[in-house]
């Protein structure tokens, strides 16, 4: 219950997991990088290019979009003041975007939420960690770590015991198919990309003297093949980790398919709202869900990929088109 009285009336339990001392044994550099740039440059921060509304509601319904921004408000810390719906929606879907390329799906309990006379006058949209599904039901596990969360409305001792969550306030989503091997294959990389490899202290002598010769140059180079190979069907470029290994031409074309990637990541998060919506919608008394607006499309990519195989695509002007910080 909060000052207000207004209350959450979710079956998940809010909790959080504290650090673990060995949670900084592995440098997890790539992968932190790939899922940053994803979510940096997935929306806008404020929800705006060029002064134009990226998520547009219908029907615009004043009532729907004010229960909507409350609902959404505690996601994502971007936006311009007020934070209007699409700069709050922008929050989200980076926050999103970010777990689902470093998970490969995200799950979330849709809430009512009930004033003092138990009246619903809204909803709140809940991230679940550690959850299972079965037969249309989400169960949600307590770690044996895990710590109340404080800072929730209401806040409870925890009961370690499994929760389940009805189907019908639960929205899970997925990475689009063709992507679902990318989280394991960025978790292959973890070890990669410290400026001193893990062995190197083992391998000197007390004298300071190499026990067993290694040439650090080709290691870096095979890190380079191997985070390439892994972000393949991505496009993305490792903050140009391996761009002196690759002729401009390749390098444009990864820049495309890293483009086409955050244009279907765009439509699974766009997706996952509209689902959102659509389970509180039924609860609350509205109907409306959100669609895309003003940035690139993928009749876009396959445009420039026709330019570029003509040659008349300039890397500059390319990544000025698909920039969405204007």
């Amino acid at each position: 219950m909060t000052d207000s009285g207004v209350r959450s009336d979710r079956v998940s339990v809010a909790y959080y997991l504290p650090p673990r001392e060995d949670d900084y044994s592995e440098s997890n550099h790539y992968p932190s990088m790939f899922a940053d740039d994803v979510a940096r440059d997935l929306l806008p921060f404020g929800g705006e290019v060029e002064h134009k509304a990226v998520f547009q509601l219908s029907p615009n319904d004043e009532r729907a979009s004010k229960v909507i921004e409350s609902a959404f408000a505690h996601h994502g810390g971007h936006g311009r003041y007020g934070r209007e719906l699409s700069s709050i929606l922008s929050g989200f879907g980076n926050q999103t975007a970010h777990s689902l390329v470093s998970n490969g799906a995200d799950t979330f309990e849709v809430a009512p939420m009930n004033d003092a006379n138990g009246q619903v006058i809204g909803f709140s949209v809940l991230r679940l960690l550690c959850v299972w599904r079965f037969a249309g039901f989400t169960l949600q596990t307590i770690p044996k770590n895990a710590v109340v969360d404080a800072n929730c409305a209401n806040p409870k001792p925890l009961n370690r015991r499994p929760v389940w969550i009805p189907r019908d306030r639960v929205v899970h989503t997925k990475l689009p198919r063709e992507y679902r091997r990318v989280p394991s294959g960025l978790r292959a990389l973890r070890h990669m990309g410290r400026a001193v490899p893990d062995f190197a202290i083992q391998n000197l002598n007390p004298d300071g003297t190499v026990q067993i010769p290694y040439d650090l140059k080709e290691l870096r180079g095979i890190e380079q093949r191997a985070v390439a190979t892994v972000t393949q069907s991505t496009g993305w470029n490792g903050r140009w980790t391996f761009g002196d290994a690759v002729t401009d031409y390749y390098t444009m074309r990864r820049f495309l398919r890293f483009e086409e990637f955050k244009i279907r990541l765009r439509r699974a998060v766009t997706g996952t709202i509209n689902r959102i919506l659509a389970v509180a919608g039924a609860t609350v008394g509205f109907t409306a869900e959100v669609s895309l607006h003003h940035l690139p499309t993928l009749e876009d990519i396959a445009a420039s990929r026709n330019d570029l195989a003509a040659g008349r695509l300039d890397v500059g002007e390319m990544m000025d088109q698909y920039s969405i910080h204007r």
